[in-house]
């Protein structure tokens, strides 16, 4: 049903399910609804739930991970994705996940890791290029995103919003090399053009 967008009847179905019989997989599927629907608290709740009894089940470490992440709790959600990629370290999607926990947590040399690594495993993943030259350009490495970007878009020519991110990282480097802006100045700029995804 919470596929259909009927995330109160999945959750009255999922609570009728886990009153007859206590189940894990219930319980997770529970705090996924709950996640959908905005109710982050509630969620982690499960989730933590979940954690608690099954540690190791990569599944349930990235899920709790992920509303960590969606309520801000970035340096946990980091914590918690280092341990979903040791269970699964050939996961281009969790390495990712990892990359922009610790960016939105300011590690920045662990963000880089993370996107090279989901870079490794899967060359197409067009969010995760962007994100490590967004990284890079957080940090004022401005020669190597921009050189990161451009990688991007010969691989990807045909998508737009790369080209327009390059012009971004343009003006951006332009100004800083022109003015001898400041850190905090030229971070201030970013924070209006540049999220991690």
């Amino acid at each position: 049903m919470s596929h259909l967008g009927r995330y109160d009847e999945a959750i009255e179905c999922i609570d009728t399910a886990l009153a007859i019989k206590f189940d894990v997989g219930f319980l997770d599927q529970k705090g996924m609804v709950l996640q959908k629907m905005g109710r982050y608290e509630e969620a982690l709740d499960c989730h933590n739930e979940v954690y608690r009894m099954f540690p190791n089940i990569v599944n349930f470490v990235w899920n709790l991970a992920f509303v960590h992440s969606k309520m801000g709790h970035n340096p946990i959600g980091y914590r918690l994705y280092n341990e979903a990629v040791k269970l699964e370290p050939e996961n281009a999607q969790l390495w990712f996940n990892r990359g922009t926990s610790a960016a939105k947590s300011q590690f920045y040399d662990e963000a880089l890791e993370s996107f090279d690594k989901a870079l490794q495993l899967n060359p197409n993943d067009l969010p995760a290029w962007k994100s490590k030259s967004q990284v890079l350009a957080h940090t004022g490495r401005f020669e190597e995103a921009i050189e990161v970007i451009k990688k991007a878009i010969k691989t990807f020519p045909d998508y737009e919003p790369y080209r327009l991110y390059f012009l971004t990282l343009m003006q951006i480097k332009l100004i800083s090399d022109k003015n001898g802006l400041d850190r905090s100045k030229i971070n201030k700029y970013l924070e209006g053009k540049l999220h991690f995804t």
